[in-house]
């Protein structure tokens, strides 16, 4: 529930993850080789997978254009001031497909 709370707005949707990646982890059981990984591993892979199949097809009903920005401005004391929940809270509030990104290329 972790990984899809990483990857979605709200537990409701991260639980929709959840059921529909553990659909797929239990139809695909059988192929589950050891040799090439662990059981978590796979799990997590699943579970990404699915948030990221999650935030395809939420895409496809909304359409926002972004508008060429300036490059952000950051504040490092602001930022080592910041606890970890609310960098979170802050992270959820992106578009879902920066959202994605930064996900995978930060923390998983």
């Amino acid at each position: 529930m972790t990984v899809a709370m990483r990857y979605s707005r709200d537990e409701h949707d991260a639980a929709d993850i959840m059921s529909l990646a553990f659909v797929k982890l239990f139809k695909s059981i059988a192929s589950f080789d050891e040799t090439k990984g662990n059981f978590h591993g796979w799990v997590k892979r699943i579970i990404i997978n699915e948030a990221l199949d999650h935030i395809k097809q939420q895409a496809r009903f909304s359409t926002t254009e972004f508008e060429n920005a300036d490059e952000p401005i950051i504040n490092n004391a602001i930022v080592e001031a910041t606890d970890a929940a609310e960098i979170m809270h802050f992270i959820k509030q992106l578009p879902p497909a920066t959202h994605a990104v930064f996900v995978l290329y930060a923390i998983d």
